[in-house]
C-alpha cells in the first residue's frame, strides 16, 4: 500500500511545499504570477490538444 502522508515519510516534501520555497507563500507576486502562468500553459495545451482532435 502506499502512503503519502509526510508522517510517513519524514525525508519527503508536499507539493505545497515546494511551491512555497520555490515561489513563495500563497498571494505573494512571485506566486501569483507562476500560477497565473501555470493556468496559460494549461489553457493552451488543453486547446492545442482539442484542434488535433477536430
Amino acid at each position: 500500500m502506499v502512503t503519502t502522508k509526510k508522517e510517513n515519510n519524514p525525508g519527503f516534501t508536499t507539493f505545497e511545499e515546494h511551491l512555497e520555497n520555490r515561489y513563495g507563500k500563497t498571494g505573494s507576486v512571485k506566486r501569483i504570477d507562476f500560477e497565473i502562468k501555470a493556468h496559460a500553459f494549461t489553457i493552451g495545451e488543453v486547446l492545442k490538444e482539442e484542434r488535433c482532435l477536430c
